[in-house]
């Protein structure tokens, strides 16, 4: 049977508890061992020791992320005899040919060496050289970093990095690694995650296809809309009405209805229309004829003919395209 103890409230075996406690049980082994209470052993904090380095102050790992070194290049050079100081400024060097030299603000070293002086990631500084920034502008522009918990506004959409990472469906990785080669915060969340392209409109986030969803409007209208030079705020907040009832020259009906009608193809009149023609212009333009006939002892304009004999104006205007005459189209039934 395990012994238990009771500390503060709370009842478990040796190992149950520091785990409680966050203490590592070799920890508490060794405080034990040193004469402390059990009680003591659990509730004194772990002072992490604090090492000063070029007027630099912190932990270990503090100094490593300081220093741009991996913690794991770090322990390496001092299990290798290195001190404190050595294993934190000695420049990683590079194998092969040696590593090209460079000369900012009279400083001449490699990229790492440049790197440690100027206090830049590398990463950093050869993404910027590959992008066409100078050598000076690669080393001394200020690096973009985030603040852990502050809350940002990335076109009208607030929240802390981690939030925004959400929202925006990208992964918080991906945003720091964007962020170490020069984006901004805003660049990393927009830029497209494996050709996931996202927007923000009207503070709603999403693709092309979820801000339709959520627009109301289908896809292949916003598409359509996008391709005759609408911005995409506009293609999504102009409304959509498939069902819009028009009048023309008193027939009434929708755009669909209404060319069928006229015997004009929407093609043509919404080209017509792109034009600067009204709708009535677009739909009788080349069509309209103002020409009295009289046809079975009836005058009238074609389309009061139509009208007098029953066949669709449309269908009279097809059939005269066709070569048919006059009374030929009026007359002859339309086969059902």
């Amino acid at each position: 049977m395990f012994e238990v103890y009771t500390i503060k409230g709370v009842t478990g075996t040796k190992a149950s508890l520091a785990k409680h406690f966050g203490i590592p049980h070799s920890t508490l082994r060794q405080r034990l061992s040193k004469g402390y209470s059990l009680e003591e052993a659990l509730l004194t904090p772990i002072k992490e020791k604090l090492y000063t380095v070029k007027g630099v102050t912190g932990s270990k790992k503090d100094l490593c992320k300081h220093f741009n070194i991996s913690y794991t290049t770090f322990t390496g050079r001092i299990k290798k005899g290195m001190s404190i100081e050595e294993a934190l400024l000695t420049p990683i060097t590079m194998t092969g040919n040696n590593a090209k030299k460079y000369t900012v603000k009279g400083v001449t070293g490699s990229v790492q060496e440049l790197a440690l002086y100027f206090n830049i990631n590398p990463s950093t500084v050869h993404t910027r050289l590959s992008k066409g920034y100078s050598v000076e502008e690669a080393f001394l522009k200020p690096s973009k970093e985030v603040t852990v918990g502050k809350v940002y506004n990335i076109q009208g959409i607030k929240g802390t990095v981690t939030e925004l990472s959400k929202k925006f469906n990208v992964p918080f990785p991906t945003i720091t690694t964007r962020m170490s080669k020069g984006m901004t915060l805003e660049e990393a969340l927009l830029t497209p995650v494996r050709g996931r392209q996202v927007y923000v409109i009207e503070n709603v986030i999403g693709t092309k296809a979820e801000l339709s969803k959520k627009f109301g409007i289908p896809l292949q209208v916003l598409n359509t809309r996008l391709k005759d030079g609408m911005s995409l705020k506009r293609a999504l907040s102009t409304p959509y009405n498939p069902k819009k009832v028009l009048t023309v020259r008193g027939i009434t009906g929708s755009f669909s209805e209404l060319c069928d009608y006229f015997g004009v193809s929407n093609t043509t009149v919404s080209r017509r229309l792109k034009k600067g023609m009204t709708l009535e212009e677009a739909l009788t333009s080349s069509l309209e004829r103002n020409d009295i006939y009289t046809v079975n002892g009836v005058t009238g304009s074609r389309q009061e003919l139509a009208k007098h004999f029953n066949i669709n104006y449309g269908t009279l205007n097809s059939r005269l395209q066709k070569g048919m005459s006059l009374e030929k189209a009026l007359l002859t039934p339309v086969k059902k």
